[in-house]
């Protein structure tokens, strides 16, 4: 019998049912995209729940859960960090665009005043 401080095993039996997940998933739904008219929110919806589920019957499945579960850890930081790039370039993209803006502002105002010198 496993000490109190060992934390349990996952066991196939402490997945929830399809049911429960499809409850669960409806009620997520009804709180994020409750008229159903963002196809995109459902997306996210639909791809989070089916990532977590495969997670948990592959942990619940393993020979070696703690293996399973580094492999789903590493797999949710590689996952991050190639969000967080795409997040970088595109503040980077938006600051450039923004900044070639402001720059073409200042070129504009530079040669109105330049024109006015002149006059």
């Amino acid at each position: 019998m496993p000490s109190s401080s060992e934390p349990k095993k996952l066991t196939p039996e402490d997945v929830p049912s399809k049911e429960d997940q499809d409850k669960l998933r409806d009620s997520v739904r009804s709180l994020l995209n409750p008229d159903g008219s963002n196809e995109r929110m459902d997306g996210y919806i639909n791809s989070t729940f089916s990532y977590v589920q495969n997670a948990l019957d592959k942990v619940a499945h393993a020979e070696d859960k703690d293996a399973a579960s580094k492999e789903i850890a590493d797999d949710i930081v590689q996952k991050f960090k190639v969000w967080a790039e795409s997040f970088q370039q595109g503040q980077s993209n938006t600051n450039a665009s923004s900044d070639a803006g402001d720059a073409s502002n200042a070129g504009g105002a530079a040669a109105a005043s330049a024109e006015e010198k002149k006059d």
